[in-house]
């Protein structure tokens, strides 16, 4: 029985509309490499043009275009160095190495250069180019890399690539929709970044006591070995108001999905756990109770710290135990845990003190490595931390910052809905399953 459907045909490709063709990428685009990126114009902000280096795709802003740069230079030292200059509209993306494999393309929306990494596909004018954009985003150039040390993907490679193609008004309608599925997705990642900016301000203003809540007076400030602080305010020393827990070394091969006690590793806090750590609702690697040993377990309050980074800005990441109740857990590979005094820190306050400027800079005063850098009990046993005498205020800040995090997580929900509804339109759009003319 034949299970096309009336009005599409079998293709290359998968089946796709009658009036569909199949075309190859060099049948309507050309190629441009790039050059060599001169150390000399290394952090130049001021130029005609834009010189993109692989790391300017990860600029923050719109993920879609491509319009600034770490890097500029003159049209009189573009011709000097020889540079092809990529003309707008055109698409580009790495050609070489593991940025090949994260598969980013962006539209240039000015005259650039690019460096020898990259490449730009400059289209032609019969087709669409939002619609050529969208089609390449979900092609995975490194299944037509060449194998080597390094991945690479040329010119005569991608040209032979083969991609199903509408006519030109099919192809502007499908631009629209997706374009503005698109402009959506942004504007709900520029308010949630709008959202962080402002917790990140009331986080500095709060913990430092700069801004007090409603309740809570400065009547005068004392002078500190980390600054002036409220005169109601005690700054602790971590290493004389706690103590530090035995933690386990076992790697991510030895965890398991399922198991009797839960093991907190260091690369989950640097990537998955943010603050706090809801022991009753995440979902958390395991290993059986025969390899606990004497590991203590961990209580709420306690503080999971990964003890080492490759860059600062990941220094001191850490994570408070919250609702463990019954939950057996231990502190896993690369952790420090650290348990305070009962009565010291109110519930929640003790997670978010690593984000204040003073905490973090003694944590880079402190690291040692060079590649990687590393923290030690007795370092963070070093750190000053400012706190509020009132278990009330510590509490309140806790769940004004709570209620902030709470925010965000919704906004982030809504934007995974948007990029999930726009997956389904490109599935269903760029194959031709669901027609627009």
């Amino acid at each position: 029985m034949n299970s096309i459907p009336k009005g599409y045909k079998k293709t290359e490709v998968g089946v796709i509309p009658d009036d569909w063709e199949i075309k190859k990428l060099g049948d309507f685009s050309s190629f441009q490499n790039g050059i060599g990126f001169p150390i000399r114009y290394q952090g130049k902000q001021n130029g005609d043009l834009p010189f993109c280096k692989v790391s300017d795709m990860n600029l923050v802003g719109n993920e879609v275009y491509i319009t600034r740069s770490n890097n500029y230079i003159s049209y009189e030292e573009a011709c000097i160095m020889n540079a092809p200059i990529v003309p707008h509209n055109s698409i580009i993306f790495a050609k070489v190495g593991a940025a090949l494999l994260l598969n980013r393309r962006r539209i240039a929306k000015c005259k650039i250069c690019v460096d020898n990494n990259m490449m730009a596909l400059i289209l032609d004018k019969c087709v669409n180019l939002y619609f050529i954009y969208q089609k390449l985003i979900t092609i995975d150039f490194a299944d037509y890399a060449q194998e080597g040390a390094l991945p690479s993907i040329n010119s005569s490679q991608i040209s032979k690539i083969s991609i199903a193609v509408p006519p030109l008004p099919e192809q502007k309608a499908i631009a629209e929709v997706l374009s503005d599925m698109d402009a959506l997705i942004e504007a709900q990642k520029e308010l949630i970044a709008k959202k962080r900016d402002i917790k990140q301000g009331a986080m500095q203003d709060l913990l430092s006591g700069r801004v007090r809540l409603p309740g809570y007076e400065t009547k005068g400030w004392k002078h500190t070995d980390i600054g002036d602080i409220p005169d109601d305010w005690e700054v602790k020393k971590l290493g004389e108001e706690g103590v530090f827990l035995t933690t386990s070394s076992y790697t991510r091969s030895e965890l398991k999905e399922y198991g009797d006690v839960a093991c907190i590793h260091y690369g989950d806090i640097h990537t998955r756990f943010h603050t706090w750590l809801d022991c009753s609702s995440t979902e958390l690697p395991m290993i059986s109770k025969d390899m606990v040993k004497q590991y203590p377990y961990l209580k709420n309050g306690d503080l999971v710290i990964a003890d080492a980074s490759e860059d600062y800005e990941g220094l001191g990441d850490c994570v408070e135990i919250c609702n463990i109740d019954s939950r057996l857990c231990i502190g896993g590979l690369h952790t420090i845990v650290y348990r305070a005094k009962p009565g010291l820190f109110a519930p929640s306050y003790i997670g978010l003190l690593r984000n204040l400027q003073v905490v973090r800079n003694q944590l880079v005063s402190q690291a040692v490595g060079t590649k990687v850098y590393s923290l030690t009990n007795s370092m963070i046993g070093s750190i000053l931390v400012l706190v509020p005498s009132l278990l009330s205020e510590q509490q309140a800040i806790a769940e004004v910052l709570s209620d902030m995090d709470n925010e965000i997580e919704t906004l982030e929900a809504e934007l995974e809905k948007l990029n999930h509804m726009k997956r389904g339109m490109m599935q269903e759009l760029l194959t031709g399953r669901i027609r627009l003319i």
